[in-house]
């Protein structure tokens, strides 16, 4: 009976264990800005005439850490017509398989551009995050792993619809061409 007792008592520490430092190295991504790329292609419709495109932008993207809810706030920034502007915000759960593979689920972007795209994006993504010695983050890339555009529009107020690609990496906050 001792022998299982501490066998559990072992696994319950590993457990415990675990979980923390998953959770300390998750949050060594609060406050950190990501670069992104979005790319789209795909078609445009206007009444009955079907016109194959593409969309290219940057855009900045904003982590938070809420430490009560163990979840990321994340906010999208845009160059829009009218400058630079939020387009998106949301909170994913933490989800990691390791303490450098943090997955985001079925997420949604709203993405726009200074010429007149104002797209919806839907994507699931994992970022790699580069610890340093002590843990905090050296660098880290956003990638989708699937994304597609199910509603829009063109700079000619044209239905849009496609594939996606958002792909990223850390940036200064000094670097970014917005004031924050």
């Amino acid at each position: 009976m001792k022998k299982i007792n501490w066998g559990l008592g072992a696994i319950a520490l590993c457990v415990i264990l675990l979980v923390g430092t998953f959770t300390a190295s998750a949050q060594a991504l609060d406050s950190v800005w990501f670069q992104l790329n979005i790319s789209a292609k795909g078609y445009s419709v206007e009444g009955d005439e079907v016109i194959k495109g593409g969309f290219k932008t940057t855009a900045y993207l904003f982590l938070e850490w809420l430490e009560p809810d163990s979840e990321y706030r994340y906010i999208l920034v845009c160059n829009t017509p009218k400058g630079w502007s939020e387009t998106s915000t949301d909170r994913f759960p933490l989800t990691i398989s390791s303490e450098d593979y943090i997955f985001i689920p079925d997420k949604e972007f709203i993405v726009s551009d200074p010429a007149g795209f104002n797209i919806n994006i839907s994507w699931t993504a994992l970022i790699r995050a580069k610890l340093d010695a002590s843990g905090e983050v050296s660098s880290a890339t956003f990638s989708t792993l699937g994304a597609h555009v199910y509603d829009g529009v063109n700079p000619e107020d044209d239905t849009v619809y496609g594939g996606a690609s958002i792909k990223g990496k850390t940036i200064d906050e000094s670097k970014i061409p917005f004031a924050t």
